[in-house]
């Protein structure tokens, strides 16, 4: 069938009806940033489970790095055509890096990645091959930082090493910190599929705690209350074994930085636990009881540390009060159970907190930490566990209301216990 002239201008004219285009989704893309001084021998641990993982690397040296060291970094970054600079802020006298931030954020202005992984030359890394799968699991959870678990199994402890790289940027001079662009709403994941620990050759620690100290150290001159300075003292003369000064500025802490009712306050925490740690090696055993328990009400997220330190500092004060099995040493024990619910094993613990090796004894102890609150003070009282002595630290804890089913219980079986008697009579 012929058109006319009319119908075959329509057709010339018609708009064709394309196929609609398949969109495929490419894998988000990841780059590494890192800052190095003298790491020839340990950046290759660092950095090799990941060359062949990532999409890109950007290192920058950091100060008066050795050759070894920049031959290294050009090695690996050539891997990944990625780039090796030199840092371009200011030093001290001994060409060591005054502002980490800025180093770690120079790196990071050199990626162009989706995500950036922040990795020291002395990362330690378990599960690298897991990279793909935990950014993928982040971009289904819409979240912009992954913490990473850090430290030995079953710890408690987390690090944020990876990003969204448009998310923010760090801040702070010294054990510096990712802040979030102010006007995003931010969510947070955490795997234990990427494990970090940290292991630095002989004298790099000493070196990099004394250089912490230093920089900390002018930046309260300027800011005397800043409390991210005063933590990391506290935490930083403790690695040194200053343990007098960490308490010191603990205090300081403290003092500036009060209690506030039923709110989570993770700096509070970290510094009660850094204090408790120093009066523990001091045998300060009754002010690392106390600062223990005052972890416990601080933050909820490391309960289970806060309890080991708990459980040793009574174990002691029970062997100092030559009282081994009075009442404290039974706190110690319930405190090593409760760490161990948590996953912490109180090591070393002390054989002061285990004095007692009596089997039916210590299950029950261990049963009360895993029957429920209301069941805890009813189970404390089938056993006989006196709670107040301890400095009234379980009141303080588990509230009025546990206490008084506690007493409730109590009495309530000193009353079958009369009757029993005057039922045999």
């Amino acid at each position: 069938m012929s058109m006319d002239a009319a119908q075959l201008h329509d057709e010339m004219t018609r708009t064709p009806t394309l196929p609609t285009p398949v969109v495929v989704k490419t894998a988000p893309t990841v780059g590494i940033a890192m800052i190095a001084r003298n790491g020839a021998e340990i950046m290759p641990r660092a950095l090799e489970p990941f060359l062949l993982r990532v999409d890109d690397i950007s290192i920058v040296l950091g100060g008066y790095s050795d050759d070894d060291t920049e031959a290294v970094a050009n090695r690996l970054a050539r891997t990944l055509s990625g780039n090796v600079t030199r840092y371009i802020g200011e030093l001290d006298e001994a060409g060591q890096i005054l502002d980490f931030s800025a180093a770690r954020n120079q790196a990071i202005r050199h990626l162009e990645t989706d995500w950036i992984i922040v990795i020291d030359c002395d990362d330690v890394w378990q599960g690298a091959e897991n990279i793909g799968q935990v950014i993928a699991e982040a971009e289904g959870a819409e979240a912009s930082q992954v913490m990473c678990a850090y430290g030995l199994p079953n710890s408690e402890m987390w690090q944020g090493r990876i990003f969204r790289r448009t998310s923010g940027q760090y801040v702070g001079p010294v054990h510096e910190l990712w802040r979030f662009n102010e006007d995003e709403g931010h969510k947070l994941t955490k795997t234990d599929r990427m494990r970090l620990t940290q292991e630095r050759p002989e004298g790099v620690k000493e070196g990099r705690l004394k250089q912490n100290i230093a920089i900390s150290l002018a930046y309260l001159k300027d800011h005397p209350t800043d409390e991210r300075a005063l933590l990391h003292l506290v935490q930083d003369y403790g690695e040194t074994g200053d343990f007098q000064t960490s308490i010191d500025y603990g205090r300081v802490f403290l003092n500036a930085y009060p209690a506030k009712d039923k709110e989570a306050n993770y700096y509070r925490f970290r510094v009660l636990f850094l204090v408790a740690m120093a009066q523990l090696q001091l045998s300060q055993f009754e002010g690392a009881m106390t600062s223990g328990i005052g972890a416990l009400n601080s933050w909820s997220g490391g309960q289970g540390q806060a309890w080991a330190i708990v459980a040793e500092a009574a174990g002691q004060l029970a062997i100092k009060a030559g009282d081994p099995e009075g009442p404290l040493h039974r706190f110690a024990i319930m405190a090593a159970d409760e760490a161990l619910r948590f996953g912490i094993q109180p090591a070393p613990f002390p054989a002061a907190a285990m004095h007692v090796q009596s089997a039916p004894y210590h299950i029950k102890a261990r049963a009360f930490f895993f029957s429920g609150f209301i069941q805890q003070a009813k189970a404390a009282a089938e056993i006989g566990l006196e709670l107040n002595p301890a400095n009234d630290a379980l009141r303080k804890f588990y509230g009025d209301d546990i206490m008084r089913v506690y007493h409730g219980h109590l009495a309530q079986r000193a009353g079958e216990t009369k009757a029993a008697d005057n039922g045999k009579r």
